[in-house]
């Protein structure tokens, strides 16, 4: 479900219109003064600053960070620990310092921009 919210979001904002066109940039104070090779020049500068970020970008979201983090309840409140091996299967019981917890689901981590997964965790009714 949160896939697809975020691809409706995302397409959201790509069908909104953007803020620096090609108008704007010529009507630019900065570059008034500039004759067409100099605005040219520009031009092509931000292209290739444009090709650089959507390369990086791109190579960005192919890599994914190694291990996961796990979210798990405690009586002081919520605590989030991180781990270099891959997440644990839904419904797996671990056996932390807090406690027995039961895998409840594998997700997002609640971290903006940490792409690793998050297991979401549960305590364990009687560690079964």
């Amino acid at each position: 479900m949160e896939a697809a919210a975020d691809g409706w979001f995302i397409a959201h904002l790509r069908a909104r219109p953007r803020k620096h066109g090609l108008e704007e940039l010529l009507l630019d104070r900065r570059l008034r003064g500039s004759d067409v090779h100099a605005l040219a020049d520009h031009l092509d500068e931000l292209e290739g600053e444009l090709a650089e970020l959507k390369a990086r970008l791109d190579g960005a979201e192919h890599e994914r960070p190694p291990g996961h983090v796990l979210f798990l309840p405690t009586p002081a409140g919520y605590t989030v620990v991180e781990a270099d091996e891959p997440p644990p299967a839904v419904g797996q019981l671990l056996l932390l310092e807090d406690g027995c917890f039961r895998v409840q689901r594998v997700g997002r981590s609640p971290f903006p921009r940490d792409r690793r997964p998050c297991a979401f965790l549960e305590p364990a009714a009687n560690g079964i």
